[in-house]
This record gives C-alpha cells, sequence and structure tokens, in this order.
C-alpha cells in the first residue's frame, strides 16, 4: 500500500496496545502473602470481601471481639491503643497492602487496637472461615501470619510501656533486633524466684502464671496476658527475682 507521511518503507507497523490486565492486578502487593505459592494467594484473593469505608469509620475496635483481618487495598488509616495510664497512642498509619486484625485469628479475644480509616479507603476482608480452608491447603500461610503478628506484637508493646517511652522511634527498632524469640511448654519455669535475673521478656503469645512463696505456701499474684512485661525490675535493680 502507499506509504503515509514520514513513514519509510519497510517500516514494522505500529504496535497494538497490550491486552487489558487481568482482573485483580491493580491490588496493591500484600507483604504478608508476597512469598506464598500463587495458588494459596488466589484462593485467598477469591474468597476476600471488599469494604467501602467512609473518612473517619471505626473499622475494630479495641475490646471488642473479631473474626477477620483486614488488607487495606486503597487509602489510609490509623491504628491507636490505649497505654497503661488510659491515653491513646498512635502506633501506626497503614497504607496500601498493609494488613491488621490478624490477632483475632490467631488468638480468640478481644481487639487490641482501634483501627480507624483516615480518609476514604477499600478494605479486603479475610474471615476466620475462609483463612482456616486455606490454612488447612497451604500450612505456609500461618507460618507468614504467626511471624508477622509477633514482630508486631513486640513493636506495639514496647510503643505503649512507659519503661520505652525515652526512646525514639529508631531506638525501638534497634532494640527490637536484640529480643530472641523463645518457646516453651505448659507447665515450664521462666523466671525463679531467688535466683539471679536473666532478662527482659515480653510475652507475645499464651498466658503466664506470677507466683510468690510466702511462710512456705505458694501464692499466685497475677495472670500475664499477651503484651504484658516481667522481669524488667530485677534486672534495672540487679538484684534476685523477687
Amino acid at each position: 500500500g502507499p506509504k503515509g507521511p514520514g513513514q519509510r518503507g519497510g517500516a514494522p507497523p505500529p504496535r497494538r496496545p497490550p491486552p487489558p490486565s487481568p482482573a485483580g492486578s491493580g491490588l496493591p502487593k500484600i507483604p504478608l502473602f508476597s512469598d506464598l505459592p500463587k495458588p494459596a494467594f488466589i484462593e485467598l484473593l477469591v474468597k476476600m470481601k471488599m469494604r467501602e469505608v467512609p473518612a473517619g469509620q471505626v473499622i475494630i475496635r479495641e475490646g471488642q471481639p473479631g473474626e477477620s483481618f483486614f488488607v487495606v487495598a486503597r487509602g489510609r488509616v490509623r491504628v491507636t491503643r490505649r497505654n497503661d495510664a488510659g491515653r491513646e497512642v498512635l502506633l501506626a498509619r497503614l497504607r496500601d497492602g498493609a494488613f491488621f486484625g490478624e490477632m483475632a485469628l490467631l488468638h480468640p479475644g478481644p481487639r487490641t487496637a482501634t483501627v480507624t480509616a483516615e480518609a476514604e479507603s477499600q478494605v479486603l476482608e479475610i474471615t476466620k472461615k475462609v483463612l482456616d480452608d486455606v490454612i488447612s491447603h497451604y500450612p505456609t500461610v500461618a507460618t507468614a501470619l504467626r511471624n508477622f503478628h509477633q514482630q508486631r506484637l513486640l513493636a506495639t508493646c514496647m510503643a505503649t510501656h512507659e519503661l520505652f517511652q525515652p526512646f525514639n522511634l529508631d531506638d525501638r527498632r534497634r532494640l527490637m533486633e536484640k529480643f530472641k524469640s523463645r518457646n516453651f511448654e505448659r507447665g515450664a519455669v521462666l523466671l525463679e524466684e531467688g535466683q539471679p535475673p536473666t532478662g527482659l521478656y515480653i510475652l507475645l503469645h499464651g498466658r503466664l502464671v506470677v507466683t510468690k512463696l510466702v511462710d512456705g505456701e505458694e501464692v499466685t499474684l497475677a495472670e500475664l496476658q499477651p503484651g504484658s512485661m516481667f522481669g524488667e525490675m530485677s534486672l534495672l535493680a540487679n538484684e534476685p527475682t523477687n
């Protein structure tokens, strides 16, 4: 055929526009699931529910029960929690691809923080039933969730406990790297009264009982829940565990 203006003989025809992206490819990368097998991610993606959240709406509230966790598809949310003095502390601002609310799935109980939309947002909701179904096929999902959750619990505790208030965010991050994760069977003794201090501990999962010998009798002083810190007094004073 005849050549158009500025077109040389033998030049290749103009490229066609690329085919449209597959459904769901516009979603942000979700760090929590980035290392999962592709079929596991697809199964989760298909079963997620999309929720439109206006600015100012509370998505989850501290102290209330819950059986879902969420991924921010678009927008911005803030995570807050009340400290020991009852003051609301800002823990984080989360954007596209971040997740929250996973503790309710790993350890049933009340929500440990409040999450509020700071701007009009879209969040993906994943219920416990959906997650359990996926984990039954792909156990690595549970491992990835647990590892992320441990780091978040440690960061939350350090942000709200008065012991760490003098430190800025960078200092707290450096301190977090010093902690080591340890597992204990039911009935194991972590600290023993009268023994030298061994370190500072933060309970991530489970429940601990604090006891003391009084006139030869073992008396229960307290039960510690996830997020509790212990061992710091004898460590700071360099005195035997009391």
